[in-house]
C-alpha cells in the first residue's frame, strides 16, 4: 500500500487501524460465562476463540502486525 507522499505502509514504525472490523469470539460458551472470564481478568483463555487471531495465524489478515493495545473485549 502506498500513499500520495510515496511512503508505504511499512515505512512507518506504528500503524493504527481504525474502524469496526467485526471480529468476534467463536466461543462455545454463553454470554454470561464469557463476561465472567473477562471480569476475572483471565482473558488469555479466550484467545483460542478470537476470530482475528485465527485469521492472522492463517495469514489471511494483518500479516506481520501485532495488536499492542491488548484485547478489546467489552
Amino acid at each position: 500500500m502506498r500513499f500520495g507522499n510515496v511512503r508505504g505502509l511499512y515505512d512507518h514504525d506504528i500503524v493504527f487501524w481504525l474502524g469496526d472490523l467485526n471480529y468476534r469470539l467463536d466461543s462455545p460458551y454463553g454470554y454470561e460465562h464469557v463476561v465472567n472470564v473477562i471480569e476475572s481478568g483471565n482473558t488469555n483463555t479466550l484467545l483460542e476463540y478470537d476470530q482475528l487471531r485465527k485469521q492472522q495465524q492463517l495469514r489471511h489478515a494483518f500479516l506481520g502486525f501485532k495488536e499492542l493495545l491488548g484485547m478489546g473485549y467489552k
